[in-house]
């Protein structure tokens, strides 16, 4: 019986190694294939570039909305994402100290800084928040888009510490000075059209080189300690006014109810004078003698008991003919 040639063992591998391959090369031309699709997220836009070009003669052609993407296979179409609608994050540490920290001087060539507008160095470290405005722009028309907002933030906050004073950047103007940094940036970025949108500057650390940072943690201390006082004096400044301003208050109400009272009297007497005078005016001589005869009541009233005598005799006191002597004492 002679041997069928194709069941020859080297003839079995031949054959199963070409099977392979033409699997391996109907996989290779699903997957090219297969490369021409794209699923382009919600938060992105995606840009085609064909053979190297940008696509589309409009920006609207140009940019492609989020969801499915069919083009040629990627050794035609190359398809860029750009994530236009995501609040993206860098870091801008180009002013801080870099490396291990060095506590005898600052060293100009490595480490960075800022000088405040009194003179003082300061190293600040700042996390940048921004958004994708142009993603042709961004993807493909500045080499290093990362690179050009860093630069630009790191120049604006220079600028913009360099127009304050210390106590100002580290303490109560630290947000002025983030705000003002961010939109000086956006304007220096925006020269030839807004291409990304800067949304935030937080500063991660602010603080001096730590070769003087105690100095400045003194300064800052003995600020909090003349605020404090500053603040207790006024304090009891207030209080005080307060009080004086409530025995002020008292002293005034005791003084209207005083003339008040004053006033009343006036008036009282002034009616019982001018009726007196109506009297006396109609009958003289009744009025005089009614008032003499008051006048002698009151002067008895006030001297005690006392006896009225007639006579001449030489330690008497005249009053209307008699004298007035003292009371005999009885002793025993």
């Amino acid at each position: 019986m002679v041997d069928d040639p194709r069941t020859h063992p080297l003839v079995e591998g031949l054959n199963a190694a070409s099977r392979l391959f033409r699997w391996g090369a109907w996989l290779a031309v699903l997957l090219v294939f297969a490369s021409g699709v794209t699923i382009v997220g919600p938060d992105e836009v995606a840009l085609r570039l064909r053979f190297g070009e940008l696509t589309g003669e409009t920006a609207a052609d140009q940019v492609h909305p989020p969801g499915l993407l069919v083009s040629f296979p990627y050794l035609i179409d190359e398809i860029v994402r750009v994530p236009v609608k995501r609040v993206r994050e860098m870091k801008v540490d180009g002013l801080r100290a870099s490396g291990a920290l060095a506590f005898r001087e600052v060293d100009i060539t490595r480490d960075g800084y800022a000088i405040t507008g009194d003179h003082n160095v300061i190293q600040p470290d700042v996390l940048l928040k921004y958004q994708i405005v142009d993603p042709v722009r961004w993807a493909l028309r500045i080499a290093d888009p990362e690179a050009v907002v860093r630069d630009a933030v790191t120049a604006a906050l220079v600028r913009t510490i360099a127009e304050m004073d210390v106590d100002a950047v580290l303490s109560e103007r630290k947000r002025e000075l983030a705000v003002a940094a961010r939109t000086r940036a956006q304007s220096r970025l925006d020269g030839d059209g807004q291409w990304v949108q800067l949304v935030r500057i937080e500063f991660v650390s602010l603080q001096p080189p730590p070769q003087i940072a105690r100095y400045f943690a003194d300064v800052q201390n003995a600020s909090s300690v003349a605020k404090t006082k500053l603040e207790e004096a006024h304090a009891q400044a207030a209080e005080a006014l307060a009080r004086a301003e409530s025995e002020r208050d008292a002293l005034v109400a005791e003084a209207e109810g005083d003339a008040l009272d004053d006033v009343a009297t006036a008036e009282s007497e002034t009616k019982a004078f001018l009726a007196l005078l109506g009297e006396y005016r109609r009958d003289p001589a009744v009025v005089w003698q009614r008032l003499y005869r008051e006048g002698v009541g009151e002067i008895l009233s006030r001297i005690g008991a006392r006896h009225v005598v007639p006579g001449d005799t030489p330690w008497n006191l005249w009053i209307g003919g008699g004298a007035v002597v003292d009371e005999p004492r009885r002793d025993g």
